[in-house]
């Protein structure tokens, strides 16, 4: 899977960075953490979707690593996700946190568990009235299949009480 990493580089697009340039001060850089909507097919009864995980981490690694080369102090984080690892989250969280003064996490639809944990990472959060946070719910991974760690233990909780 290492062909599917992308690693960060510098905006080239005018319309992109023209824009961006003219909000951004110096010592400021804009990263973007999307992750997409719609499930990827990956065999006609197999689809798999976006989550946080190592390869994330690699990148937010790489990508601080070369806006700390510049100088920059204040980040803007644009943050779209359905969540993931929550190991994974807590260190893109941390790392980002310990890098940046100013760090202001802009989130325009939806930042959901390991997404929420890198959000609280923020000096600033800004949301629209779309946006929303969830509760940081820890998924156990079984047979390629994720599950609500919460829904588990409340299923062992009742279990329990039936014996």
């Amino acid at each position: 899977m290492e062909e599917d990493l992308v690693f960060a580089e510098r905006e080239t697009d005018p319309r992109i960075y023209e824009p961006m340039h003219r909000i951004l001060e110096d010592k400021m850089a804009a990263l973007a953490f999307i992750a997409p909507y719609s499930p990827e097919k990956i065999s006609p009864r197999r689809a798999i979707s976006a989550r946080i995980a190592i390869p994330e981490e690699l990148g937010i690694e790489d990508a601080i690593s070369k806006i700390k080369k510049e100088g920059i102090e204040e980040l803007f984080l644009l943050l779209n996700s359905f969540g993931g690892d929550v190991s994974s989250s807590y260190k893109i969280a941390r790392i980002l946190r310990e890098n940046f003064k100013e760090l202001t996490i802009f989130i325009p639809h939806i930042a959901a568990s390991g997404g929420t944990l890198i959000a609280l990472s923020g000096t600033k959060i800004v949301m629209g009235e779309m946006s929303h946070l969830s509760p940081i719910d820890i998924q156990i991974e079984r047979g390629g299949n994720y599950y609500s760690a919460n829904a588990m233990i409340k299923a062992f909780g009742n279990l329990n009480d039936l014996f």
